[in-house]
């Protein structure tokens, strides 16, 4: 009888242990990171629009998200539906003079790219579209710079020409980094 009650104790102990790890959190917790799911790199995401790093190009001020590991510069803003006005997100890579190469998959709306090398913008391309349903991966549009780059900044489309922002315009290390 005891060995029964010992068994039946052990299955719901198990039982509670893979509900409590099936959520992402949980295991995050328990492994310390190991475990990277797409949620929990969202939260982190959102944690550092909540600290707002601001990045100043002539007289705008422009409220960036940081995509400075290889996870958030592959995943970039498709986490995002939408991005509000005076916002983006800003790509740093680990090399300088790179020619990186974007593409718009998974995105759900336009958006313009400006390049930036010293801190300066080189290039804008201005109101990439979404790419059109059902687009195999081969036939995506790409993406890149006239010349090498240090760093990309995506806003939402036409804010560059709203915002007067031109080639040539010096930007402003971002705050909180």
């Amino acid at each position: 009888m005891k060995q029964i009650f010992l068994l039946i104790l052990l299955l719901v102990g198990m039982m509670f242990a893979v509900y409590w790890l099936s959520i992402p959190e949980n295991a995050n917790k328990l492994f310390n990171g190991g475990l990277t799911d797409f949620t929990s790199e969202k939260k982190s995401e959102d944690k550092k629009v909540e600290r707002k790093n601001i990045l100043k190009i002539g007289k705008n001020e422009i409220i960036v998200e940081i995509a400075d590991t290889e996870n958030k510069i592959r995943v970039g803003l498709s986490s995002h539906t939408s991005l509000a006005e005076n916002s983006g997100m800003l790509f740093i890579f680990e090399e300088q003079d790179e020619r990186p190469v974007f593409w718009m998959k998974w995105m759900d709306f336009p958006i313009d790219i400006l390049w930036i090398i010293d801190w300066k913008v080189s290039q804008i391309t201005a109101n990439v579209p979404t790419p059109k349903e059902a687009v195999q991966d081969l036939d995506l549009a790409r993406y890149l710079a006239n010349s090498p780059i240090d760093y990309v900044l995506e806003l939402p489309a036409g804010n560059a020409k709203k915002l007067g922002i031109k080639a040539g315009d010096t930007i402003s290390l971002p705050q909180n980094r």
